[in-house]
């Protein structure tokens, strides 16, 4: 674990020793995911591994403190490592903190020549660590499914846990699977055909990446697949919110994006304004991070990039082979990139300005801008800088694009003033704020 300051140095003063934590409670654990409770605590979720057999490997859930000490009043003394059946082995993917403070983990289970089940995996544990047996079977849940080497979740708004990975149902060609749960652990019927979803890979080597959920309950898979001149491409489909093939999207429901080599695709991130940004790598140039923009239709994004709607950039100049593996939009619509460098071998973190997720600033048309507090209780300021005496009109809209806030503030001066506007009738969410002048726009993303 790692924790950074606002300014993307490490907090060498109040987290770990020198900002970074290096832990294991066995032979060997992994981190696959992880989550911040509301009173600081980190939960971590993946796998332990008690030797190097691979039968050994069991989910792991473990939790520290804020300033990175094993929180050891969790679990056996700070983690708790089960295995969905007494055969299995398993992992946890991604905890959730549910608001009566209980902890759902989320993972897969995956059975062998001896038995088990193989498929998707739930359990619901207590604040301190143990299991709550009102859950499923005892505190567990397991939905058969193929073999999942590679898996994600999400918590929707209405609090339904949606799963999508790699399903490979051996012998049967493998295929991007996706599930929906209740909090209580039952499977959603009422998404794709019995609570799942499942579409066959299209070409001989498709490899799962991520999922989203877009604001109207649309759910993006994206992944990496082969194309018939034998590169790889970045591969989307979306799905309706109840789990069949969005037709509108891309084509029949398809997007693939050809950086004519063998990129891979890890990651996206859905704008405010529907635009999805994908992250991945890119070999040819010692393998730089590669990005591509859709716009909300799943169409390459003109705009983005060099007119292509791809862009490559190495990051890491000194070492190169940087990968982007996770990437998110800051409250003032910054890109965080988060992957590996130095083949493989160290961490890297960055931070794009909003010019380059389009969320752009425009000093060189004379203003400049920031807000606070973001997220606002209701009560928000925007600071602008105007090079010279303009006319500035302040719009917000929200997720779906719709104009839910327009004031007209007439003839400013030149030089620095901070506007307060009151939205406190906003509905809880994100929005995005422009600020309009003849010779340009300035856009924030913010949350109330």
């Amino acid at each position: 674990l790692m924790q950074f300051n606002a300014d993307g140095t490490l907090d060498t003063a109040g987290f770990g020793n020198i900002g970074v934590v290096a832990h294991s409670f066995t032979f060997r654990n992994s981190c696959k995911g992880l989550a911040v409770q509301p009173d600081g605590k980190i939960l971590v979720a993946g796998n332990e591994n008690s030797s190097n057999a691979g039968s050994t490997i069991i989910p792991c859930l473990s939790r520290y403190n804020s300033d990175g000490t094993v929180d050891y009043a969790f679990g056996d003394s700070g983690r708790v490592a089960l295995r969905f059946d007494a055969i299995s082995s398993g992992t946890f993917f991604k905890p959730f903190v549910l608001a009566n403070g209980q902890i759902l983990a989320v993972g897969i289970s995956s059975g062998n020549i001896n038995g088990g089940t193989t498929g998707y995996g739930i359990m619901r544990f207590n604040n301190d660590g143990t299991l709550d047996p009102s859950f499923g079977n005892n505190g567990k849940v397991v939905v058969p499914a193929g073999v999942q080497n590679k898996m994600y979740a999400l918590m929707q708004p209405d609090g339904k846990i949606l799963i999508a990975g790699e399903d490979r149902p051996y012998p049967d060609p493998p295929r991007f699977g996706a599930a929906r749960f209740h909090q209580s652990g039952v499977i959603d019927s009422t998404f794709g055909t019995n609570g799942k979803f499942m579409v066959p890979f299209s070409h001989n080597y498709t490899d799962f990446g991520s999922l989203m959920l877009q604001p109207d309950g649309k759910v993006v898979i994206t992944g990496t697949r082969s194309n018939p001149t034998a590169f790889y491409e970045f591969h989307t489909l979306r799905l309706t919110a109840d789990g069949a093939i969005d037709t509108t999207f891309g084509t029949n429901g398809f997007t693939n994006v050809n950086f004519n080599s063998y990129v891979a695709c890890y990651d996206g991130v859905i704008y405010p304004n529907g635009s999805i940004l994908l992250a991945g790598k890119y070999p040819p140039n010692n393998e730089d991070a590669a990005f591509a923009q859709l716009t909300p239709a799943g169409v390459q994004d003109s705009s983005f990039g060099n007119g292509t709607g791809i862009f490559t950039h190495p990051i890491d100049t000194i070492t190169n082979r940087t990968h982007a593996r996770r990437v998110l939009l800051d409250s003032n619509g910054r890109l965080i990139v988060g992957g590996l460098t130095d083949n493989e071998t160290a961490f890297i973190l960055a931070r794009f300005d909003p010019v380059f997720t389009g969320l752009e600033d425009a000093p060189d048309k004379g203003i400049a801008m920031n807000l606070y507090p973001n997220p606002t209780s209701g009560s928000l300021n925007v600071s602008l800088t105007l090079q010279s005496a303009q006319s500035v009109k302040i719009r917000i809209i929200d997720l779906q694009g719709r104009e839910v806030f327009l004031k007209d503030h007439g003839l400013l001066p030149s030089g620095f003033r901070i506007l307060n506007l009151d939205v406190s009738g906003l509905s809880s969410g994100s929005y995005l704020l422009l600020a309009e002048t003849p010779d340009g726009t300035a856009t924030r993303l913010f949350m109330r």
